[in-house]
């Protein structure tokens, strides 16, 4: 069943007899505008914020040595899917929805922590050669590019409201000092910008809870969007 058909589907099943049977099945014209087609999709954005903040949450826990390093083991398992997978679906609603901002912001950081994930699982993989070496520079280099495309996001919020300005203002600010902490080796640049991705991650989530009350209750009750 295809609900955007305005004419004729064609759809194939398997019979009894091992045969293949097509059905001539007649759909109306459901959705004439975008705002048909998206009237039954809730509100995806917080199920992203709230991904991207709680996975951030623990990470920063291990870069301000609030816990153990050996912590950052089960945030791998969390980034994969919370934040990667999670921020993936949500990016997918919101580009149905006709979001293009929404739909690039939640693709790359869902992407993001995909590939972080990724990377901490080989590398520690005792039969991978990624264990055998540690690129500093281009660590330095790949969260810097990180940081300039957060930069660009943020940008683009000027024009939205306050808690994507200052979502995105901390968060362009954890990836450059992230950056050169990776690329000087030092630990007390690190623990500053995990300070910084913490309170990146508290704005997240107080956006996700902030839209999820305000829709419930119909009204403004936290200030901010």
């Amino acid at each position: 069943f295809c609900p955007l058909a305005k004419e004729v589907v064609l759809c194939f099943g398997f019979c009894s007899d091992g045969g293949v049977k097509a059905l001539r099945i007649i759909t109306p014209a459901y959705y004439s505008t975008k705002e048909d087609m998206t009237c039954n999709i809730g509100n995806p954005a917080p199920l992203g914020l709230l991904a991207f903040a709680m996975t951030t949450a623990m990470l920063m826990y291990v870069d301000t040595g609030w816990v153990e390093s050996e912590f950052e083991a089960v945030v791998v398992g969390y980034a994969l899917f919370f934040g990667g997978v999670g921020q993936i679906l949500v990016a997918i609603f919101e580009i149905l929805k006709g979001s293009s901002f929404s739909f690039a912001v939640f693709g790359s950081y869902g992407a993001f922590w995909l590939g972080w994930g990724f990377v901490q699982v080989e590398s520690h993989r005792t039969t991978s050669e990624w264990s055998d070496f540690s690129y500093p520079n281009g660590k330095a280099a790949y969260l810097a590019q990180w940081g300039m495309l957060s930069a660009c996001f943020f940008i683009i919020t000027l024009r939205k409201n306050i808690c994507l300005i200052t979502i995105f203002a901390l968060l362009t600010t954890t990836f450059f000092l992230l950056s050169a902490a990776a690329g000087a080796g030092s630990d007390e640049t690190k623990k500053v910008a995990g300070y910084f991705g913490f309170l990146t991650a508290l704005g997240a989530f107080y956006t996700g809870v902030a839209e999820l009350i305000n829709e419930q209750w119909g009204r403004d009750i936290l200030p901010g969007l």
